[in-house]
């Protein structure tokens, strides 16, 4: 072969690479399956979205700052972390506020499984979600947001709505409360933001204090810009938890 077509050659599958990459990572992208990474646009509600917990004492400490502001939010739970924190689960739930499937182990090397492996990871999550608070998630994101053909086949399998998010506080990683305000600035109605409640089992960074400090402020100013706040089941009119019957045949599946 040529030189100008083995460069054409290699161009070209690095430009198949590059859009793949994309479109296992990037959040709104509809390529893999269907996913749905905002609300409305016409709207004032915004969702705040939780994921890795529950971790005891910082899931616990978040709950308390939504307590005090009178807002309802999402938690995507890893089901390894709510079988040790069955209780702060509860609580969860019992504050109002909604119980998502983040899978079972928040594997970092899931985007390498296959179509049964994810379907375990959520049907073991929402086993220990049922066994606890007595409802079955409908809504399910996939650890750090990768989706591939699998992701997308196996969560329609089990009955769950894939869900990621428009803004992002990269607070998994070390940050402060002005950096996750300043990450927020641009909020819109429509709007899910990604925050972190919880460890998962292979975080770089444990420490959620910025977190923390930047939820009532956080809450203050989408206040302040006529955003309200609201649980991701009410931002996109979908079903929160499944029926009985159907949560019990995804799981025996």
């Amino acid at each position: 072969m040529s030189w100008p077509l083995l460069a054409g050659s290699s161009l070209g599958a690095l430009g198949v690479a590059g859009w793949l990459t994309y479109a296992t990572i990037e959040p709104s992208c509809t390529f893999w399956g269907r996913v749905i990474s905002r609300g409305p646009y016409d709207g004032n509600r915004v969702a705040l979205t939780f994921d890795d917990g529950p971790t005891a004492g910082t899931t616990d400490r978040i709950l308390d700052e939504l307590r005090k502001a009178n807002v309802r939010a999402t938690f995507f739970v890893i089901g390894a972390n709510a079988e040790r924190e069955r209780n702060l689960l509860r609580r969860i739930r019992d504050e109002g506020h909604l119980v998502a499937n983040h899978s079972y182990h928040h594997s970092h090397y899931g985007v390498m499984r296959f179509t049964r492996y994810w379907q375990r990871e959520i049907a073991r999550c929402d086993e220990v979600i049922t066994r606890t608070i007595g409802e079955s998630p409908a809504i399910f994101r996939p650890p750090m947001g990768v989706k591939t053909w699998h992701v997308t086949l196996a969560a329609r399998r089990q009955q769950q709505t894939l869900v990621t998010w428009s803004d992002r506080a990269w607070d998994g990683l070390a940050t402060t409360p002005p950096r996750i305000l300043e990450r927020f600035e641009n909020v819109r109605g429509g709007d899910i933001l990604l925050m972190h409640d919880g460890v998962e089992p292979y975080a770089p960074h444990h420490d959620r204090t910025a977190t923390i400090e930047a939820i009532a402020p956080l809450i203050e100013r989408l206040r302040s810009q006529h955003l309200s706040p609201v649980r991701l089941d009410e931002l996109l009119q979908i079903p929160g938890y499944r029926p009985r019957a159907a949560a019990c045949a995804s799981v025996t599946t």
